[in-house]
């Protein structure tokens, strides 16, 4: 292990890539990043102040971890369908896209196909339409999960319009 990494107590490890089939992990990745923006936030709420750059970290680990939690059921979803019909889900682009508004036709089919409804009734989504407007306006704000990560696009103008108040 490189020195950059190496603590100075034996308080344990993390160990990655730890399963034989790393695609079939995307929810554990997901939790991972999901745990992470919820330490952030209780941080947030615990101290006596906060820098606005503080809310960057945050809006990326959710985002990324509901695309995350998207693409898992998808993918297992896709892996059960196959098992039990001849019918397919095309996963091809699961891992190069990160619109969340992509993934919703693919969710939608997996839910009807599996006979399983549709029951957000305790976070306030009532609906797949519900959900859908969720996505819509998470995706509205960051499309391609770039908008956190990056002040800048590739071509150096901003991601963000100016003073724009999310939280």
């Amino acid at each position: 292990m490189h020195r950059f990494f190496s603590g100075h107590d034996d308080h344990g490890n993390v160990v990655f890539n730890f399963s034989q089939n790393v695609a079939s992990d995307l929810s554990a990745f997901a939790a991972g990043y999901h745990e992470a923006g919820k330490l952030l936030i209780k941080n947030l709420e615990y101290s006596r102040g906060y820098s606005d750059y503080n809310g960057y970290p945050i809006l990326f680990l959710y985002r990324h971890a509901l695309e995350l939690y998207l693409k898992a059921i998808v993918f297992r979803g896709a892996e059960l369908i196959k098992l039990g019909s001849n019918k397919n889900i095309d996963t091809e682009n699961l891992f190069t896209k990160h619109r969340l508004t992509w993934i919703l036709p693919k969710l939608e089919s997996i839910f009807k196909t599996m006979g399983w409804e549709w029951s957000f009734e305790l976070s306030g989504l009532k609906s797949f339409g519900d959900f859908v407007d969720l996505i819509r306006g998470i995706e509205a704000i960051d499309p391609e999960s770039y908008h956190f990560r990056f002040p800048v696009n590739k071509n150096g103008k901003e991601l963000l319009p100016h003073l724009q108040l999310l939280m």
